[in-house]
């Protein structure tokens, strides 16, 4: 019943349609021929068609002016015929499943300013005939399968403020003309196979909000020159093979509120400038060769970074105090980089943290005692450092904690019975300590886990033996048997009285 429904939907939506194009181009000698009552009938039906869904006219002559035929759940190509909508000012297509390529005569219609065929089947290359499209302001063909280039005649459409050809198959390099176009707001051509340097020229687009060139091959330094673009946004160069330092004129970039350069080969220190970006959400540098200390600056961003992701560089010194200021931080992720000194209590003041991850660095000391204040935590990874003393009980006043991992360290003592309170635990790693002590009873109230006690290898004369303080190997529980939330423990490699 559901499909039958969403086909007479369909036929209701293009048979008008149909009609329509049919009568727009009816022959002469043909009408003639007609009987004359049911060509009236059709001029009646054809004269209501501004009621037909997603077709707006004009006030004055009755033209159809705009085309939404968006999420309909149509099919097969895009007729050419939409070329006779002369008056048409917006072409809006996206969310079907629309295939085939796109067709050149659409560009007669040069009163276009809307052109958006996003999230669908698309094939081919974008029409030359697209360049006759001078009134043009958005161009969004996102996610689809569209090959070539990206057409150089788009820097001579001067009243581009979009364009959104993400998510396809171009290559090829950026056009630098694209520089030329003074109203451009956002250019999105992220997930493509494009190769080169990022044109300087398009500094030169002052207007810009949005910057997306992410998952390419684009190589090369981040121009200096883009400090110009001081009303950037939204940047995203992710996943490129980019190089070379990050330009300190990105402190320019005050109305930034998301900066995305991971996962390229960019080298140099964390530009101290990123102070001044106020606005700026979120911060992701992960996944390059960044080294040098975190700048203390980095404290400024107080009033709205909910998002610190520096993972995979190698950034070294202490984790400065001062990220205690950002207040709205929920995710803070320093790990796998050359971080030393001990971990600042200072992390305790961040009132909305909900991961907080230093696995492998060279941190020491004591886990701060103070971070049962956090109460919205939810993951603590703090494996692969060198960290000592006990296990603080004040972790187990964290009700949203989730993943607790304190594996590869030189943690001591007994592992403390207050976790047991933490009813939202589903994996906790303390492998690799020297704890001692028994099993704790919540551990096994909460599941059935196999425990396995290994060889404790002593000075017994067959050189080895069983020893009354055992040496596990394996404390590991995989849903198996679990009733409860808990998925997995390991705390192997460590000592423990056998009970």
């Amino acid at each position: 019943m559901f499909a039958w429904a969403k086909l007479r939907m369909k036929m209701v939506i293009m048979l008008p349609l149909l009609l329509f194009f049919s009568l727009s181009t009816l022959p002469t000698h043909i009408a003639k021929l007609s009987n004359y009552s049911d060509q009236q009938a059709l001029i009646a039906f054809k004269d209501a068609l501004c009621n037909w869904t997603g077709v707006v006219c004009s006030s004055r002559r009755q033209r159809v002016v705009s085309l939404n035929l968006t999420g309909m759940g149509l099919a097969g190509p895009i007729s050419p015929f939409l070329a006779n909508l002369s008056f048409l000012r917006v072409l809006d297509l996206k969310h079907n499943s629309f295939q085939g390529h796109i067709p050149y005569q659409l560009g007669r219609l040069f009163r276009l300013r809307w052109l958006r065929f996003s999230y669908n089947n698309l094939s081919g290359s974008i029409p030359s005939e697209f360049s006759l499209l001078s009134n043009l302001k958005v161009m969004a063909l996102v996610q689809n399968n569209l090959t070539g280039i990206i057409p150089p005649f788009l820097g001579n459409m001067s009243s581009l403020t979009v364009i959104d050809l993400g998510g396809n198959r171009f290559q090829g390099s950026i056009p630098h003309v694209l520089g030329m176009l003074s109203q451009l707001k956002w250019l999105d051509l992220c997930m493509n196979n494009l190769i080169g340097p990022i044109p300087v020229s398009l500094s030169n687009c002052t207007r810009l909000q949005e910057l997306e060139l992410c998952g390419n091959h684009l190589s090369g330094p981040i121009p200096w020159e883009f400090g110009r673009l001081s009303q950037l946004q939204h940047v995203y160069l992710w996943k490129n093979q980019l190089s070379g330092e990050i330009p300190s004129s990105v402190g320019n970039w005050t109305q930034l509120q998301m900066l995305d350069f991971a996962n390229n080969k960019l080298s140099g220190t964390v530009p101290k400038e990123f102070g001044k970006m106020q606005q700026l959400r979120s911060l992701v540098l992960s996944l390059n060769h960044l080294t040098g200390v975190l700048p203390t600056s980095i404290g400024r961003l107080s009033n709205s970074l909910s998002v610190l992701s520096l993972n995979s560089n190698e950034i070294g010194g202490n984790i400065p105090d001062e990220i205690g200021n950002l207040t709205m931080l929920s995710s803070l992720d320093l790990k796998k980089n050359r971080f030393n000194g001990t971990i600042p209590s200072a992390l305790c003041r961040l009132p909305n943290l909900e991961g907080l991850n230093l696995h492998t660095n060279n941190l020491h000391g004591r886990i701060p005692e103070c971070f049962g204040q956090s109460k919205r935590l939810g993951l603590l990874s703090l494996s692969q450092n060198i960290l000592s003393g006990q296990i603080p009980q004040g972790l187990g006043a964290l009700p949203q904690l989730r993943r607790l991992d304190l594996s590869h360290n030189q943690l001591s003592g007994k592992i403390p019975a207050s976790l047991g309170k933490c009813k939202t635990l589903e994996l906790v790693d303390m492998a690799h300590n020297k704890l001692t002590g028994n099993i704790p009873s919540w551990v096994l109230f909460q599941c059935f886990w196999e425990f396995t006690a290994g060889f404790y290898f002593g000075n017994e004369p067959n050189g080895y033996g069983f020893s009354y303080r055992c040496f596990s190997k394996q404390f590991l529980g995989w849903h198996s048997q679990c009733t409860g939330k808990l998925q997995g423990v390991n705390v192997s490699k460590s000592f423990w009285e056998c009970i």
